[in-house]
């Protein structure tokens, strides 16, 4: 999954960090009433052992490079402890290494997936240089079949650079795009809403 808003991505981390202890909490106690009770008073931290074992679930495109970098920036945040403050993370997003690697490599995944975005429209136009915009948002739906109709239409809102019902119109779709602007917006619209969030 692609994080396109920072806060969006410190939620989850922090939500993922929460059902870790709430599932520690749960696994040092026998009694379900009891583990119920403890879930309510989670402390902020974690085993660092389990955060390794399941940072691969939170991140699952990430290469193994990607998320040992990770794990080696939350050990150098958290030396010669076994147990991870994650409530600290969040305290000041930007201080942390842990947070700033992530974002680092989000921003250089996102990099890449325009690269690709760039590669198909360059392979699907007659060109080179243009591709008329409905081609451009059929090529983008066969990148990724997975994303929503809703995504598609934000990125060709953002290459386009214009409005949602603009982008429905067929003068819009009709016309042609011009491959480096459009993913050059795309780039220039993900840093800023990773910088403004």
């Amino acid at each position: 999954e692609v994080f396109y808003y920072t806060k969006d991505l410190l939620r989850k981390l922090d939500q993922w960090f929460v059902r870790i202890e709430t599932n520690e909490i749960a696994h040092k106690s026998s009694k379900t009433v009891e583990a119920r009770l403890l879930k309510s008073q989670t402390t902020g931290t974690v085993l660092k052992k389990n955060v390794f074992q399941q940072l691969g679930s939170f991140f699952p495109c990430k290469s193994t490079e990607d998320l040992l970098k990770l794990k080696l920036c939350l050990h150098e945040e958290f030396p010669n402890s076994k147990q991870i403050h994650y409530s600290r993370l969040f305290d000041d997003p930007s201080q942390s290494m842990f947070l700033c690697a992530v974002r680092e490599q989000i921003i250089r995944e996102h990099q890449r997936y325009v690269c690709d975005i760039k590669e198909a429209l360059i392979d699907a136009s007659d060109d080179g240089h243009g591709i008329l915009a409905y081609k451009a948002e059929l090529v983008l739906q066969e990148i990724d079949p997975r994303k929503s109709l809703s995504e598609i239409t934000r990125m060709m809102m953002t290459g386009l650079h214009v409005t949602e019902s603009e982008v429905t119109k067929d003068v819009v779709m009709s016309g042609t795009v011009v491959i480096t602007e459009f993913c050059n917006r795309l780039l220039r619209g993900f840093s800023t809403r990773m910088t403004n969030a």
